[in-house]
């Protein structure tokens, strides 16, 4: 085992590259049977980006108090937009730049940061992506790992698939079950399009899901057990306190806008 650790550390030019000698180092460390191995570093990685979390959560209520002024400024365009008649392009061009101008002005009122708005999702998605591409290159190449007698219950060799599907429709339900719990009060147009698409994106992975092997969900389930918890603790009461994650509420004019939809 020291020589196959020492040999990553040779290739640690990439994000697989570290997550796999992490794995393998805390394997080594631990003793742990393999599943336990991956389970338990994906509790210690999504534990270190629980302050990005944080940041993220306060970035989303920030956006959510902009959504009213987002979604009335698009029902206008909308409105404005519907009519075909007597409408030429370089106005319909006039009425789409003067929405992204207020989209812009509503977001800079809130204090909305666009690259905040995109960093956190894509970290977290990149972080998951990386997670399951290496464990799946792990158990592709071997390497010398005993992925055979790795599992546990129905699913002892890691490097198969689950012919009875327990796991990869258990990981896909628990990943629906977590987004609709991180949307679950969210009733704003682009949250309402981010689940929608969530959604769709989980139903048209099935099949690509069903043929991973068993290794790979020994960090999904856990991860998006670790998602529920997780969301649930951050809007509780007593993890706002801790976390110190600010009470944001609507500005008059926000009210006066969310009172017109």
């Amino acid at each position: 085992m020291s020589k196959v650790i020492r040999s990553y550390s040779v290739g640690l030019d990439t994000i697989p590259n570290i997550i796999e000698a992490s794995i393998v180092g805390l394997h080594a460390w631990t003793a742990t049977p393999w599943w336990a191995s991956i389970a338990l570093s994906t509790i210690v990685v999504r534990t270190a980006l629980f302050p990005l979390v944080r940041l993220q959560v306060i970035s989303s209520k920030k956006v959510a108090l902009a959504a009213p002024d987002i979604s009335y400024l698009f029902q206008l365009l909308t409105k404005r937009l519907k009519d075909t008649s007597g409408i030429s392009l370089v106005e319909r061009i006039n009425y789409i730049s003067s929405f992204l101008r207020g989209v812009s002005a509503s977001m800079t009122l809130h204090d909305v940061s666009k690259v905040e708005m995109i960093a956190y999702p894509l970290i977290n998605a990149s972080v998951f992506t990386s997670f399951v591409y290496s464990i799946r290159t792990m158990i592709a190449n071997g390497d010398g790992f005993q992925f055979v007698d790795g599992g546990l219950l129905w699913f002892k060799d890691l490097e198969q698939l689950d012919n009875t599907l327990v796991l990869p429709l258990a990981a896909l339900s628990l990943s629906y079950y977590a987004l609709n719990r991180a949307f679950a009060v969210s009733n704003g147009r682009p949250a309402i399009l981010i689940k929608d698409l969530g959604h769709s994106l989980i139903i048209l992975s099935v099949p690509w899901v069903a043929v991973l092997p068993s290794g790979v969900f020994c960090y999904w389930i856990p991860s998006s057990l670790f998602t529920l918890a997780q969301t649930t603790f951050l809007k509780s009461e007593v993890g706002m306190k801790l976390l110190r994650i600010p009470t944001l509420s609507l500005s008059p004019n926000s009210q006066s806008t969310q009172q017109k939809l």
